[in-house]
């Protein structure tokens, strides 16, 4: 559906009156009647019901008014941003009625910021790059501002129009059960930030159990069907202090595992040798 047939419908089960609706937006009732119809088509679920030539709203519309809040706030975000923002605090709803932009054309400009290109989002979405591309093209033109900066190495917000922090505000704040396309596989060489990754962010990896065990009312914990054997060594200098941290690390080791934890010793200036613990 679109943005501006979502704002209508929302206004029409919010005050209960297609030609109110009709009269404060400057449409046609049919065309307010249409917006209606095509939500309780897109959801398969009726909302409303005339009696007696007035039109009621049945118990299902309060639901899905909860559920359009967050648009709608989004879509009055999008009308000041755009500059279509009435008196005070108010948004241009004749404008924002209007707005012929789709939900899953505003998906496909997230997936676009998310990836920094057409031709990756295109891919990752199984649309041709052309028909992307005229679809944004398509809202740039609407909105009367440039969303992208094409360069060589992809597309990227423009800066111009500080939609690079928008759509990033759009995408985790607004949308946090969003998936983020772009960091299916992340790096991080702080075990702390692994940990966090896992138990806030929904990510997958794999743990130590000394490491899982304190986040395991949050996740859940997989057992793998056979024993990965792994062999961890301990790296330090030629100073004497990281030589005792070293022996140091390696008794905690060995109470930790309670087995023998073999560490290559490797000190700056001298050959490996191997300590047991």
């Amino acid at each position: 559906m679109h943005l501006g047939a979502l704002f209508i419908a929302s206004h029409v089960l919010t005050s209960g009156s297609v030609r109110e609706t009709a009269r404060r937006f400057q449409l046609s009732p049919s065309t307010v009647s249409t917006a209606i119809h095509n939500l309780e088509t897109e959801l398969a679920m009726k909302l409303t019901e005339r009696a007696s030539g007035e039109l009621a709203t049945l118990i299902a519309s309060g639901r899905v008014l909860e559920g359009l809040e967050p648009i709608m706030a989004a879509i009055g975000e999008l009308g000041q941003w755009a500059g279509h923002d009435g008196a005070g605090a108010e948004i241009d709803e004749a404008w924002t009625s209007r707005i012929p932009v789709k939900i899953v054309t505003m998906e496909r400009f997230l997936e676009v910021a998310d990836q920094g290109s057409i031709n990756r989002a295109a891919r990752r979405l199984r649309l041709g790059q052309p028909q992307l591309s005229l679809q944004l093209a398509n809202v740039e033109k609407f909105l009367r501002h440039r969303l992208f900066e094409r360069q060589a190495q992809g597309s990227v917000p423009s800066p111009r129009t500080g939609l690079g922090h928008a759509a990033m505000a759009f995408s985790y704040e607004r949308a946090p059960n969003r998936r983020r396309r772009s960091q299916d596989i992340t790096a991080a060489d702080s075990l702390p930030v692994i940990v966090d990754l896992v138990a806030n962010h929904g990510y997958v990896s794999f743990l130590g159990r000394v490491s899982a065990m304190p986040i395991a009312d949050k996740v859940r914990i997989v057992d793998l069907d056979e024993h990965l054997p792994m062999s961890y060594h301990v790296a330090f200098n030629h100073r004497k202090a990281a030589a005792d941290a070293c022996a140091m690390i390696i008794e905690a080791a060995a109470r930790i595992t309670s087995e023998t934890v073999v560490c290559t010793i490797r000190p700056a200036d001298a050959g490996a040798r191997e300590t047991a613990a």
